[in-house]
């Protein structure tokens, strides 16, 4: 069980920040572009993404790894 979450920490979560903070950094650089509220950005940090109402960020997709990382927790349970 341990080796299984190791692997998929280091395989998913990289991705996901870096696509994370790419969002966050362009929600500043154009503001009138992007929309990527700081709710948002700390909600999927916490990989609680699923829970909000859509937004119109490119980075919403990102829903599906909060889901999904919210099952591989509970599951085992």
């Amino acid at each position: 069980m341990r080796s299984f979450y190791i692997r998929r920490i280091l395989r998913i979560w990289p991705l996901y920040f870096l696509g994370l903070l790419i969002a966050v950094a362009l929600s500043y650089a154009e503001p009138a572009g992007q929309h990527f509220p700081p709710k948002y950005a700390v909600a999927f940090f916490f990989m609680l993404g699923n829970w909000l109402p859509y937004t119109q960020s490119v980075m919403w997709p990102l829903w599906s790894v909060s889901f999904e990382e919210q099952f591989y927790l509970l599951w085992p349970a």
